[in-house]
């Protein structure tokens, strides 16, 4: 069974079997598994004529949600402490606009790890992530931060 943050991931990526550009444009496959760094180091065997499976897609999310997790937690010392729904908002934003670009916003680090939640959101709400993906998806995410319940 999928968890809460890969469910939501799943309805917000949406499904593709077969390589897109993704709206910043870069090459994408599954649910939003960026192809970009690896397309460049190797077009050929990364471009498959009959798309993937969902299951290999399904193994890229939770693939690339582990890795964000790991990279959250091997540098801020206190992702941890944070509570599940907070916690989420951060790995799906690592997720959506690369773990490097969140944890380079101090302002936004600072606010998350002094629990200035209603900040942080409203730092958020500023970022281009927010404009790109859309109210729809971006709106929930900061609501989440605000207050700590899922949606």
């Amino acid at each position: 069974m999928d968890s809460p943050l890969i469910a939501r991931l799943k309805r917000s990526e949406g499904w593709r079997p077969y390589l897109y550009l993704d709206t910043t444009g870069h090459a994408t496959i599954g649910y939003g598994h960026n192809l970009g760094r690896v397309l460049s180091e190797s077009p050929v065997t990364i471009a498959p004529v009959n798309g993937i499976s969902q299951e290999i897609g399904e193994q890229l999310l939770h693939d690339d949600v582990a890795a964000v997790i790991h990279q959250l937690e091997s540098r801020l010392v206190w992702f941890q402490c944070m509570d599940e729904v907070r916690r989420e908002v951060l790995i799906e934003l690592g997720f959506n606009i690369g773990t490097g670009k969140v944890l380079s916003y101090p302002v936004f680090m600072d606010q998350l790890e002094r629990q200035a939640y209603l900040s942080a959101a409203e730092n958020m709400r500023s970022w281009a992530w927010y404009r790109q993906v859309g109210v729809g998806r971006a709106e929930p995410l900061c609501r989440m931060l605000e207050t700590g319940v899922r949606e």
